[in-house]
């Protein structure tokens, strides 16, 4: 990303943060680098934009507040999704972000009781389109009504880009409570966006 182009992503999170319908203690945004080692040992350092009551974990950075963790967080994995081709790649990608509302539907998965392993969500695409080098999807996931259980409705956001210097490709997810979505969700969606693969 050009020194101009992070410098306008953030002016726009920092102009839709002023906007937001409830103030928050820690100022607008920060720029931090997450370095991710996936367990078969591919590594990658990302560079994103985040609220700065994010604070960096492992695999991304999650929302510190006074009580501890909150309920929004940024995620990346390293992948090729089964296929390392570089012809296959980008059609690798396109699938890996269409599915993402579907997969989060399945709260449960091979839990060896067919009643929990039956369950699904609701899931709402609200946008999704290009990004440089990749796709982008914005959804909603929530409880059909009589579904009973500890199972969270959240706003999320997929984002995966292909690296430029290697047969891959990253894959960012975002998410926050509905109760933070008006709030938090657009400066979400922008850092899920506007992620750039470091050089490690």
């Amino acid at each position: 990303m050009t020194t101009r182009g992070l410098a306008l992503v953030l002016a726009m999170i920092a102009t839709t943060a002023a906007g937001a319908t409830t103030a928050r203690a820690a100022p607008w945004p920060k720029l931090i680098a997450i370095h991710v080692t996936m367990p078969a040992g591919a590594t990658a350092t990302m560079l994103v934009i985040v609220p700065s009551s994010f604070a960096a974990s492992a695999f991304g950075a999650i929302e510190k507040t006074e009580l501890g963790y909150g309920d929004a967080g940024v995620g990346f994995q390293i992948t090729c999704d089964g296929d390392c081709s570089a012809g296959k790649l980008p059609g690798q990608l396109a699938k890996l972000v269409a599915h993402a509302p579907d997969a989060d539907k399945i709260p449960n998965l091979n839990t060896g009781d067919p009643k929990l392993d039956a369950v699904r969500l609701d899931a709402v695409t609200l946008d999704h389109g290009d990004i440089p080098g990749g796709k982008f999807v914005v959804y909603r996931i929530t409880k059909p009504a009589g579904l009973d259980g500890p199972y969270q409705e959240q706003f999320k956001a997929v984002c995966a880009r292909l690296d430029p210097k290697q047969e891959r490709f990253v894959v960012a997810q975002v998410w926050t409570s509905l109760a933070e979505e008006t709030e938090l969700g657009p400066q979400l969606v922008a850092a899920c966006k506007s992620f750039t693969i470091a050089s490690d």
